[in-house]
């Protein structure tokens, strides 16, 4: 993951996929599944590992 893909709030934001608050100075990051729209670490994480698992089973891009 790039700096591209990291930003840092100044003010509170809301995380459109889990819809947890994200507070002034933390970090969001550039969704793999939505990718005009930042989320919060535990999205980023999950939809990282989902993608690991399918890669895995060989469903996803190699």
């Amino acid at each position: 993951m790039s700096e591209a893909d990291v930003i840092t709030i100044h003010k509170k934001a809301i995380c459109p996929r889990c819809g947890m608050t994200v507070e002034e100075g933390g970090k969001m990051f550039r969704s793999l599944k939505m990718p005009n729209k930042y989320v919060c670490m535990t999205c980023a994480i999950m939809e990282h590992e989902e993608l690991k698992k399918k890669r895995k089973a060989g469903l996803g891009k190699p």
